[in-house]
């Protein structure tokens, strides 16, 4: 998968239950730019918000993403809070915006700049949230949260001029991509080789919540919402078997998801997939490569080639 620089890697740890609701407002937000400032606020009045976002994390864990996430996000608008001072995230946006998000022709090498840019900066942001908020990494689940609010700070930031050069470079797979799902639209579930068990043949729109929601994907704009997507649809398609069979235990193996997968992908017609496929991989943490996400990520990825074959053959 993608380079990670190794401070980001080494803190990089999995979501938690915070709200859920809270989570999805921050994760469909939209691009925000944070050389936008705030008025300056004097030390006392930069003093009492601290002491006021240390109590309010204490005193409410299970909002503690949800609560760093907004205390950091305002903070980061202070143009003399400690951590604007150090121009981590505020220079960066600079740095990168101009001379990245107006190139007409993204090229591979131009992306991995970027990416390079992408998580050293997420790096360094860390480093100064934990050295100026010490407290954020004496308990396991704030050290968690505050990882995870970082994450969607930078992508709410940046994701939709990102996703400009991402897409781009991607622009002629993607269009093949369209040319060939638009050939499979009578794709029949039952002439992908699969046992009957799990062709749910009585159904007029057979895995239907799966398909659902993988057309949700396109609208997740961080790593953290594409890979809860992916998994969510991988779930879907197993819970749709189980309902199907009067929630008989059904296994649903590799050779079965695959050709599942590939399905849901040709119904739900979503345009850009090689660039989902690509961030995905981009950004996906050394952790979650070898879990459940990870896994998920690779047949969502062998998946497409499974349809370019598909699309070769005729559409058999």
């Amino acid at each position: 998968y993608g380079p990670l620089e190794p401070i980001f890697t080494t803190t990089l740890i999995q979501n938690n239950n915070t709200s859920s609701q809270l989570k999805n407002q921050q994760r469909t937000a939209h691009t925000t730019d944070l050389t936008e400032t705030n008025p300056p606020l004097n030390i006392k009045d930069i003093s009492r918000i601290d002491a006021n976002f240390q109590k309010q994390v204490m005193d409410h864990p299970s909002d503690g993403e949800a609560i760093i996430y907004a205390h950091l996000l305002m903070v980061l608008k202070l143009p003399n809070h400690h951590l604007t001072k150090q121009n981590h995230f505020i220079d960066w946006t600079n740095t990168w915006y101009i001379p990245f998000s107006r190139i007409s022709q993204p090229s591979p090498q131009i992306l991995s700049q970027v990416v390079k840019l992408i998580n050293d900066t997420m790096g360094k942001l860390v480093d100064s949230v934990f050295s100026y908020y010490q407290f954020l990494k004496k308990k396991q689940l704030l050290y968690q949260n505050t990882i995870d609010a970082i994450i969607q700070i930078v992508w709410t930031c940046i994701f939709d001029d990102f996703w400009m050069i991402l897409s781009n470079t991607h622009k002629i797979k993607d269009d093949d991509y369209c040319k060939k799902i638009e050939s499979l639209s009578d794709l029949n579930i039952s002439s992908l080789s699969l046992d009957p068990l799990y062709c749910l043949s009585t159904l007029n729109n057979p895995y239907e919540p799966a398909i659902t929601t993988l057309q949700q994907l396109p609208y997740c704009k961080s790593i953290t919402s594409k890979l809860e997507c992916l998994t969510s649809v991988a779930t879907k398609i197993c819970s749709c078997i189980t309902t199907y069979h009067n929630n008989k235990n059904i296994q649903v193996g590799g050779d079965e998801l695959l050709p599942l997968m590939t399905y849901v992908l040709v119904k739900s017609k979503l345009s850009q997939c090689y660039s989902e496929a690509a961030f995905m991989e981009l950004f996906i943490d050394d952790q979650k490569s070898i879990q459940q996400e990870g896994y998920v990520v690779a047949t969502f990825h062998t998946a497409l080639s499974v349809i370019d074959q598909l699309v070769y053959m005729g559409g058999r």
